[in-house]
C-alpha cells in the first residue's frame, strides 16, 4: 500500500542544553506557533501489505511492560537487600550484649 503526505521541514529555537542552535523535525501538518517552515515536501511512502497497527502497538507496550517490571524487579530487590542488612546488624547487635 503507499500513502501519500505532505511534510514540512520546519525549525525552531533548539533549547539551551542542547549542542545546536536550532531543532529540526518533520511534520505531516503546517507548522504552528513556534516553528517555521523551512521546506514542504509530498512523499509517498511504501506500507508493508501485512503492515498490523494493532498487534506493533501491542509489542511496544509488552516491550515496556517487561522492562517496567525488571528494573522494578531491581528496585525491590535493593530495598530487599537494605532491609536484611538492617536486620541482621539488630540480630548481630542483640547477640553482642
Amino acid at each position: 500500500m503507499k500513502i501519500t503526505k505532505t511534510v514540512y521541514l520546519v525549525a525552531t529555537k533548539a533549547a539551551r542544553w542542547m549542542d545546536e542552535d536550532y531543532h529540526y523535525s518533520l511534520f505531516d501538518f503546517p507548522p504552528f506557533a513556534n516553528y517555521i517552515a523551512i521546506s514542504e515536501q509530498e512523499i509517498t511512502f511504501d506500507v508493508p501489505d501485512d503492515f498490523d497497527y494493532v498487534n506493533a502497538q501491542v509489542d511496544i507496550l509488552k516491550a515496556e511492560k517487561s522492562k517496567i517490571e525488571a528494573d522494578a524487579y531491581i528496585k525491590t530487590q535493593n530495598i530487599q537487600e537494605q532491609i536484611e542488612g538492617i536486620l541482621a546488624i539488630e540480630v548481630d547487635t542483640e547477640n553482642s550484649i
